[in-house]
């Protein structure tokens, strides 16, 4: 795999949001370009469009690189691919309990901003509503996704 070496600022700049590695779903196509922290600076990692393979998870966790970055203008477009890939997350054996929750509890979040920023947006009234399900499996699982989102 190819790595790109792009110079970005630190991970101090608000221009850059850290997500969980858990999030991103094997061969699955990205919107959004991902960067990593070496050092004092972040440095293209992956480039949108490119799927997420298992080969690049490999690499992160051989550096034990559990969090990456991705821009803040890209925020909308990693929002999009969460909710799109969120029941895959939630039913994912490997990823952590307490990451599930964090992923759908930061995920819901961010929806409910963009729900009361413009409530009479259809598109945003059916992502709640598709969020809502999802959430609603999660907490069925048992006890301990219940309290593992709260």
């Amino acid at each position: 795999m190819q790595t790109l070496t792009k110079k970005r600022s630190s991970t101090q700049n608000p221009a850059f949001l850290p997500i969980q590695i858990d999030s991103l779903r094997i061969d699955k196509i990205l919107y959004f370009d991902l960067f990593i922290h070496t050092g004092k600076e972040l440095i293209l990692y992956r480039a949108k469009s490119l799927p997420f393979t298992e080969q690049s998870l490999a690499k992160l966790v051989q550096n034990a690189i559990s969090t990456i970055y991705i821009t803040y203008d890209s925020r909308e477009a990693y929002q999009q691919y969460i909710e799109e890939h969120l029941p895959e997350i939630l039913a994912d054996p490997k990823v952590d309990e307490v990451k599930k929750a964090t992923i759908l509890y930061d995920t819901s979040k961010a929806l409910v901003k963009e729900i009361l920023s413009n409530p009479t947006y259809s598109e945003n009234i059916r992502r709640g509503q598709g969020l809502v399900e999802t959430t609603i499996n999660y907490i069925l699982k048992g006890r301990d996704a219940f309290l593992n989102l709260m």
